[in-house]
């Protein structure tokens, strides 16, 4: 038995060879510089997100808080002491307005 005939003008490489070729042509692939800048893209996009989310939280939280102290303001005004006629009139009139 024979070895089969290796086509002409192809050459094999040996593992060591290929490995090298590998390492070299992926040091040189423009793709993979492209694939880690996006990457940092997507990752400062994340931290944006992030920060911008983590912002709507404190604005909405603060807003909360806001509005349960003014519906505490407005219960107190209601209930607590007699209000004067002119507070009693604005009052009134506030509320035919909405």
């Amino acid at each position: 038995m024979g070895t089969d005939p290796e086509p002409k003008g192809i050459k094999r490489t040996t593992a060591v060879e290929a490995e090298k070729l590998k390492l070299i042509s992926e040091g040189c692939n423009p793709k993979t510089k492209e694939e880690k800048h996006v990457s940092k893209r997507i990752i400062g996009e994340v931290f944006k997100t992030h920060h911008a989310i983590q912002t709507l939280d404190k604005t909405i939280l603060n807003l909360e808080m806001e509005l349960t102290a003014a519906r505490a303001a407005q219960e107190s005004l209601l209930v607590g002491s007699p209000l004067s006629t002119d507070a009693n009139r604005a009052n009134h009139l506030g509320r035919e307005s909405i």
